[in-house]
């Protein structure tokens, strides 16, 4: 039997966000490093900011598996994401005169890790919502 209107065959969702967060990384990372390698611009936060990327993306997208099911809660699984997130930290932090690279580059130094760790959480910590709508 064919599927109609309104069944679905196969995962309930499509993991959009988190895989654009692994090209957009991949590009970022892919073009930071050929940035500081041709010395056009030798101190650039872009390869940091593909790594956080990818990292958190790779790190949602299993916590969201998760959370619907279709991956098992195994220890191993919640140790890799909780290692990504570590690693996040990790980038960023190991930077040499962090302050001043927040506030002169905003975006790859402090935006990007914190949008990243907060989209974790809130897919770990949110409560489930059972699809019943109440009025």
């Amino acid at each position: 039997m064919h599927p109609t209107l309104g069944e679905q065959t196969g995962p309930s969702h499509t993991p959009l966000g988190s895989t654009l967060a692994l090209i957009t990384g991949s590009l970022a990372l892919v073009s930071g490093l050929a940035r500081v390698q041709t010395g056009f611009e030798p101190g650039s936060s872009m390869p940091q900011a593909g790594i956080v990327m990818i990292l958190a993306a790779l790190a949602y997208r299993s916590a969201k598996k998760r959370r619907i099911g279709e991956a098992s809660p195994t220890l191993t699984r919640q140790f890799l994401e909780i290692a990504s997130l570590v690693l996040i930290c990790l980038v960023i932090l190991m930077q040499i005169n962090l302050k001043y690279l927040i506030v002169t580059d905003p975006v790859p130094n402090a935006v990007i890790p914190i949008w990243a760790i907060l989209a974790y959480l809130a897919i770990v910590i949110m409560p489930k919502s059972d699809g019943r709508k109440t009025a």
